[in-house]
């Protein structure tokens, strides 16, 4: 059985780790909101947890901002983005915070965010992180095309062709002697046009 780590006089995030509750197995933290949170050892280092849930609240949407910019593009991005590094019940959430994705500090309000960001140059500019290892901060992220995003994620995957692993989708086609496109549908489980069903024993998964 392996030793527990001693974590009693730590701070991780906003939680301060007080006691150790061996019944439940958990430890028992002050957060600087003065409210305390029961959280398990892998929660607290892996940053998981961070804060007794005031974060997340006091990041939540608020439709009675004095911005003028809350029914904006700019300002569902930064709300989308705020969502998967901060709210535990967000779909995406697992990839994102769950894999301790941050943002940058200040970036929690929208005033911060746009004044380091600026307006997006179209409408239908995303957020992208430049180097997908990385946070969301000034110096990592960009407005691009939906398209240009899609590519910097494809790029931070490998991919898994009939038993062989690719560390990128051109040599993955370049061994097959194929398009990209076909690498991409064989992995995504969808029919090639070549193709009379989809290529079994084909996938994706993230590098990091």
């Amino acid at each position: 059985m392996s030793r527990r780590a001693e974590l009693k006089g730590k701070q991780f995030g906003r939680l301060s780790v007080f006691e150790y509750i061996s019944q439940k197995q958990k430890w028992r933290c002050v957060c600087l909101c003065g409210e305390t949170k029961e959280v398990s050892s892998n929660h607290l280092t892996s940053g998981y947890v961070q804060s007794c849930g005031c974060i997340f609240n006091e990041m939540m949407i608020d439709r009675n901002t004095s911005h003028g910019l809350s029914d904006s593009s700019e300002y569902q991005s930064w709300a989308h983005m705020i969502q998967r590094c901060f709210n535990p019940k967000n779909p995406n959430y697992p990839r994102y915070g769950g894999k301790g994705i941050t943002i940058q500090k200040g970036w929690e309000l929208f005033e911060n965010f746009i004044l380091d960001m600026g307006m997006k140059p179209h409408i239908s500019f995303v957020i992208d992180r430049i180097d997908t290892k990385k946070g969301y901060t000034k110096e990592n992220c960009r407005w691009t095309t939906q398209a240009e995003n899609n590519r910097n994620a494809i790029h931070s995957k490998r991919w898994i062709v009939d038993g062989f692993t690719f560390d990128s989708l051109s040599r993955a086609a370049k061994h097959f002697k194929v398009s990209n496109a076909t690498i991409l549908n064989w992995c995504l489980g969808r029919r090639d046009k070549k193709d009379s069903k989809p290529k079994a024993g084909c996938f994706s998964e993230n590098k990091y």
